[in-house]
């Protein structure tokens, strides 16, 4: 791998949904997708370029609702377990890419990574004052 550099796309997915595309290394079967809508990672294919996450075909990828399956950031409650909608708001929010993020450890050097950001509203220090949680001014 020595030489090689990682890859990282912002382009359009489902219902031009904003998603980004990380692979290990050019032309390897290593990848991982993203969509900006929920932060939610859609997609991971291992080096055999074998799908390891589960997307429900039920899935509309058409905001307001949240995207079914893969990984979801579910925040600041899980389900319906709580007074916010469905698995917290943040799932239907849109995330954006850190500008200047914070350095990748040397023995992370060939890995494709990303570190998403939301920006937080009135809405959401209404909210947060009855969870624990800290949520950081940026």
């Amino acid at each position: 791998m020595s030489g090689e550099t990682v890859f990282v796309e912002r382009c359009k997915g489902i219902n031009g949904l904003d998603k980004v595309v990380l692979r290990e290394v050019r032309g390897s079967s290593v990848e991982r997708k993203v969509y900006l809508y929920g932060g939610q990672v859609t997609s991971w294919k291992n080096d055999h370029g074998e799908e390891m996450l589960f997307v429900s075909s039920k899935a509309t990828f058409v905001p307001p609702k949240a995207i079914r399956g893969g990984i979801p950031i579910c925040f600041p409650q899980f389900g319906s377990q709580g007074p916010l909608e469905l698995h917290g708001h943040v799932s239907s929010r849109l995330w954006s890419i850190d500008p200047d993020p914070p350095p990748v450890p040397t023995n992370s050097l060939n890995k494709a990574c990303i570190d998403l950001l939301l920006e937080h509203t009135e809405e959401d220090m209404k909210f947060a004052k009855g969870f624990p949680c800290d949520l950081e001014e940026i």
